[in-house]
C-alpha cells in the first residue's frame, strides 16, 4: 500500500499489513464485496469498480471509489489484487445535499404542475402522482400502473421512439429525457416532456427509474432547441470519470487510462501522448508550476484543484492526487496520480449555493409566514420575518416550541383535520384555518404545507397567508349584495337589472305584479321592445329616445334622465310610466314609476280648476260679508252691554251710600260681589271691543325700531311691576316694518302675562330676545313663572281660553287671541313652549320683507 492510502485510513503501513479489507470495511458493505472479490479472483471479471464505505482508525466513516484488478502468474494462478482507492466522501456529501435539494425541487414541482412518476422495473409497476393523471387526461382508476399502459397512452407514431429511448436509458447509453405526444381519451393531443434517472443494483442492472413529466404543448418549439443544447452540454461534463496517469516531471505522458483519454477529448492514447502537459494541459500554466512546486517539495499532491484543457479547448475542473517516484539518486523520475472530473460537482455546488441563497432570501423576505417544524413533535426550527409580522411572536419566542404551546390554532378540530390531511397525503394546499396571533385576535389564513427532508430528518415546510382582509371584504361584499337585493325587492316600484349584452338578469316582484312579463316571456330587451311597445312607429321612437338618454348618461357620467312612456302590460292595459335608471359597470338598473292614476287625476284637476277660481271668488266674498257681520255684531253686543252695566254699578253705589248702615254684613258682601262681577264684565267687554277693533283696524305699516315699541309697552306696566323683585334680561331688538300700535299691543299682552304669571316668584326672571334667518325674525318672551301643560298648548291663542283659574291669575282670555290675530295679519306665526311649574316661552315671528 502507498502512504496516501495509509493517510486516508489513518493507520500506519505496519498496522495495515496486519489487517484484512474486512477490518476496515463498513459492516453493511462486507457482504456486498465478497461475491465480487470471488469473481475477480476466479477471473470471471477483469476489473471490479465499486463505491463503498470504510471505517478509519478514528472511527470516522468515509466513502471510497474502489478499482481492483487481479494479477495471475503464467499458469493462471491468482497472485494478488491491485487496488486503487480514492476518497469520495466529499462527493457523497454533495450528492446527499443534492438529494435534499431535490426534495425541495419536488415541492416546487407540485406547485408548478409537474407530474412525478416512479417505475419499479423489476415488478413492472409504474406509480404516478395526481398531476400525472391530469397531464394524461385520465382518472386514477383508469390506469393499470404497468409500463405498457403508459405506452398505450402515447401517440401511435411516438410509441416505438419512446420505447427505444427508455431502453437506451436502461442500458446506460444515455440519460432519460424524452419529448412525445399523449392522446387524451377524448382525442386531443398534448405534448409532454419527460425526464428520468435510472437506478441500478450492485450488478449494474437497472431496477428503478424515477422522473417527472410536464406539459410543453405551448412551448414545444422553443424548448426543443433548448433541450438539445442542454443535452450536448450535459454529455460533455457528465461522462467524465476518474483518470489514472503517469507522467515525467517535464509533462510527457507515459501512461493514461481510457477514462482520462476520453476526459481530455482524445480518441486514443496515441493521440493523447502528443500533448505536452507543461505547455498545453492547463488553462493557466501557473497551475502546472504550482503543481510541480508542491509535489517536488512534499513528494505528493493531495486534493489539488485546477482547470485542464481538453483536446478541443474546453476546460474541465479536476481534483488531482499525485505522488512522486524517485530513482536511487533521489531524483524524481515520474509522477503517478489520479484525476477526478469535478466539473459537475463544482457546478452542483455552485447551483446548490445559489439555490440555497435564493431559498434563504425567499424564506427571509417573503411577506407570508414560512415555518419549518419537526414532523415528529411539531417543534419550530425556523421561522421567517413574515411569521413574526403576521403573528407577533419573535423568533426567539417560538423556536423550540410547538404551535400548541403558543396557542396558534383557534379550533382543535380544524388543526386535527389539517394534520390528518398532511399525514395522509404528505402535502396540504390552501387549507383555510383561523389562527391566533400573540395579541389574542383571530385571523383568517390559507395554510399550505409539505413534508421535506431537512438536516437528515422529516420536517414540515409550511406557508401561511393572512387572508383576514380578503375575508372581511368578501363578507362585506356579500352583505352589501344581500342588502342590495333586499333593497331592490323592498322598493315599491318595478325594477329590472339589465346586463351589457341586453339580458334581463333580475326583475323584482313589483315588476311582475305591475307589468306581468316573466323571464321566459321577456328574457332580453329585444323581447321587451316588442311586447311593451306593440305599435311599430311608437316603438322606434321609444328605442331611439332611450338609447339617446343612455348615451348621454354615459358621456356626462350622470343618471339616465327620467322620461314618460306609454307601456303595454301583459294584461294588455296601457300604463303611463316614468322610466329612469343608473349605470353600474356597463349594466343598467332601471326603475318604473306608474303615473297612470296621477295622469288621470291631473286631467280631472285641470277640468276642476276651470270652475274653481269662480267658486273661490264667490266663497271669499261670502266670507268677507260674514266677517263684517260678525265684527259688527261683536261691537254692537259689546256697546249695548255697557248701558245695563252702568245701571247696575249706579244702583249698587246708591245702595252702598244710602243704606249702608241698614244692610247686614251678608248684604254688604252681596253688593261687593255684584260690583266686582260688574267691573270684571266691563273689562271683558273692553277686551272684546279691542279684539273686534283689532280685526277691523286698517294696518299702518312703517319702518320702526322694535326697541322703542317694546319700551312703550314696558312703561305701560309700571303700576303692575311696582314693589316686585323682577330681574329683566333684555337683548337689543332689530329694526322692523309693521303697525306700531298693533305691535305695541303684542308686547303689552306678552309682557303683562309674564309679569302676572311670575307674581309668586322671588326673584322673577323675564328674558326678551330674538333670532333671525334669511326669511324672518323670531322674537320671544321667556319667564320662570307658573308655566302650563303642553297638552293644552293648542288652546292658548283662542278667544276666552284660559289654562288657569281666575282665582289664581286674573284675566279675560282675550289677550293672547289679540296677539295671534295681530301677528297673523303681519304674516307671522305664534306658538309657546312650557313645562308646568318651570316657566314658559312665547314666540312670534315677523317677515323681513
Amino acid at each position: 500500500m502507498n502512504p496516501a492510502f495509509s493517510a486516508m485510513m489513518g493507520y500506519t503501513e505496519e498496522e495495515l499489513h496486519k489487517m484484512t479489507f474486512k477490518d476496515i470495511t463498513h459492516t453493511d458493505d462486507v457482504s456486498k464485496d465478497l461475491p465480487n472479490i470471488l469473481k475477480l479472483i476466479s477471473n470471471q471479471i477483469s476489473v471490479l469498480k465499486t463505491e463503498k464505505r470504510y471505517i478509519r482508525k478514528d472511527g470516522q466513516e468515509i466513502w471510497g471509489s474502489l478499482t481492483v484488478t487481479a494479477n495471475f502468474n503464467d499458469d493462471g494462478s491468482f497472485l494478488y489484487n491491485l487496488a486503487i482507492v480514492e476518497d469520495i466522501t466529499h462527493r457523497k456529501k454533495a450528492e446527499q445535499e443534492i438529494r435534499r435539494l431535490n426534495e425541495r425541487i419536488s415541492t416546487a414541482t407540485r406547485a408548478s404542475q409537474v407530474g412525478i412518476w416512479d417505475w419499479d422495473i423489476v415488478n413492472n409497476q409504474l406509480v404516478w402522482d395526481d398531476q400525472m393523471y391530469a397531464l394524461y387526461g385520465i382518472k386514477k382508476e383508469e390506469f393499470t400502473g404497468a409500463f405498457e399502459a403508459w405506452v398505450n397512452g402515447l401517440h401511435p407514431d411516438d410509441r416505438e421512439f419512446c420505447q427505444n429511448e427508455t431502453q437506451l436509458a436502461l442500458r446506460g447509453e444515455k440519460e432519460y429525457e424524452s419529448d412525445f405526444r399523449v392522446v387524451w381519451p377524448e382525442g386531443t393531443i398534448h405534448y409532454e416532456k419527460a425526464k428520468g434517472e435510472v437506478f441500478r443494483n450492485e450488478k449494474g442492472e437497472p431496477v428503478r427509474m424515477v422522473g417527472i413529466n410536464f406539459d410543453i404543448t405551448e412551448r414545444k418549439n422553443a424548448e426543443e432547441t433548448l433541450r438539445i443544447s442542454e443535452e450536448r452540454y450535459r454529455n460533455i461534463f457528465e461522462s467524465a470519470v476518474i483518470g489514472i496517469y503517469r507522467t515525467t516531471p517535464d509533462g510527457k505522458i507515459l501512461m493514461a487510462n481510457s477514462t482520462l483519454t476520453k476526459l481530455l477529448g482524445f480518441n486514443s492514447f496515441e493521440e493523447l501522448i502528443q500533448r505536452d502537459l507543461e505547455s498545453e494541459g492547463f488553462e493557466d500554466n501557473n497551475q502546472r508550476k504550482k503543481f510541480r512546486e508542491s509535489i517536488e517539495k512534499n513528494g505528493r499532491v493531495t486534493g489539488l484543484e485546477s482547470v485542464w484543457k481538453t483536446k478541443n479547448g474546453k476546460s474541465v475542473i479536476i481534483n488531482e492526487n499525485a505522488k512522486a517516484f524517485y530513482d536511487s539518486n533521489g531524483q524524481i523520475i515520474y509522477y503517478e496520480g489520479t484525476i477526478e472530473d469535478i466539473t459537475k460537482r463544482k457546478q452542483i455546488e455552485k447551483t446548490l449555493l445559489e439555490s440555497e441563497e435564493k431559498f434563504r432570501k425567499a424564506f427571509a423576505t417573503n411577506p407570508d409566514s414560512i415555518t419549518i417544524t419537526r414532523l415528529s413533535d411539531g417543534m419550530y426550527v425556523s421561522v421567517n420575518s413574515g411569521f413574526t409580522q403576521i403573528f407577533g411572536h419573535t423568533e426567539e419566542e417560538v423556536l423550540g416550541k410547538t404551535p400548541l404551546e403558543i396557542n396558534m390554532w383557534n379550533n382543535a378540530d380544524s388543526r386535527k383535520q389539517f394534520v390528518n390531511a398532511l399525514k395522509t397525503k404528505g402535502i396540504v394546499e390552501n387549507f383555510e384555518a383561523r389562527l391566533c396571533p400573540k395579541n389574542g385576535t383571530i385571523i383568517d389564513t390559507l395554510v399550505s404545507a409539505t413534508i421535506i427532508d431537512f438536516e437528515g430528518a422529516p420536517h414540515v415546510l409550511s406557508t401561511t397567508k393572512d387572508i383576514t382582509a380578503r375575508k372581511q371584504a368578501e363578507e362585506a361584499l356579500r352583505e352589501s349584495e344581500e342588502k342590495f337585493r333586499k333593497l331592490i325587492e323592498s322598493i315599491p316600484l318595478p325594477v329590472t337589472y339589465v346586463n351589457s349584452l341586453g339580458g334581463i338578469n333580475f326583475r323584482n316582484d313589483r315588476f311582475l305584479q305591475v307589468l306581468g312579463y316573466n323571464s321566459e316571456e321577456v328574457p332580453t330587451v329585444n323581447e321587451w321592445w316588442g311586447k311593451a311597445y306593440p305599435d311599430e312607429t311608437y316603438r322606434k321612437w321609444v328605442i331611439k329616445n332611450w338609447e339617446s338618454a343612455v348615451k348621454n348618461a354615459i358621456e356626462t357620467n350622470t343618471d339616465i334622465e327620467p322620461i314618460e312612456y306609454n307601456i303595454t302590460c301583459k294584461d294588455a292595459i296601457e300604463r303611463t310610466m316614468i322610466v329612469s335608471g343608473i349605470i353600474i359597470e356597463d349594466n343598467l338598473l332601471i326603475t318604473f314609476i306608474d303615473i297612470t292614476d296621477r295622469k288621470k287625476a291631473e286631467e280631472e284637476i285641470r277640468k276642476l280648476n276651470e270652475t274653481l277660481e269662480q267658486r273661490i271668488e264667490e266663497r271669499t266674498t261670502q266670507l268677507k260679508e260674514a266677517n263684517k257681520e260678525l265684527e259688527a255684531f261683536s261691537y254692537s253686543v259689546s256697546h249695548d252691554l255697557r248701558a245695563p252695566l252702568r245701571h247696575i254699578n249706579g244702583f249698587v253705589d246708591l245702595l252702598t251710600e244710602s243704606y249702608n248702615d241698614l244692610l247686614p254684613e251678608k248684604g254688604k258682601h252681596y253688593l261687593d260681589v255684584i260690583k266686582n262681577s260688574s267691573r270684571q264684565m266691563g273689562v271683558l267687554i273692553d277686551d272684546l271691543l279691542q279684539f273686534s277693533r283689532t280685526g277691523r283696524q286698517e294696518m299702518q305699516e312703517t319702518n320702526m325700531n322694535m326697541d322703542s315699541v317694546f319700551q312703550e309697552a314696558l312703561n305701560s306696566l309700571v303700576h303692575d311691576t311696582e314693589n316686585r323683585n323682577i330681574e329683566w334680561n333684555i337683548a337689543p331688538l332689530p329694526n322692523i316694518k309693521g303697525d306700531h300700535s298693533l305691535l305695541r299691543m303684542v308686547w303689552y299682552n306678552l309682557l303683562g302675562n309674564a309679569v302676572k304669571f311670575t307674581k309668586s316668584k322671588n326673584p322673577a326672571r323675564i328674558q326678551i330676545g330674538f333670532a333671525e334667518d334669511k326669511i324672518e325674525y323670531t322674537f320671544f318672551v321667556r319667564d320662570n313663572g307658573a308655566g302650563f301643560d303642553m297638552r293644552f298648548a293648542h288652546k292658548l291663542f283662542g278667544v276666552f281660553q284660559r289654562l288657569h283659574s281666575a282665582k289664581e291669575f286674573e284675566g279675560t282670555g282675550i289677550g293672547l287671541a289679540n296677539v295671534h290675530r295681530i301677528i297673523l295679519r303681519h304674516g307671522g306665526r305664534t306658538w309657546a313652549e312650557s313645562q308646568l311649574g318651570e316657566g314658559a316661552t312665547f314666540y312670534f315671528t315677523l317677515p323681513k320683507q
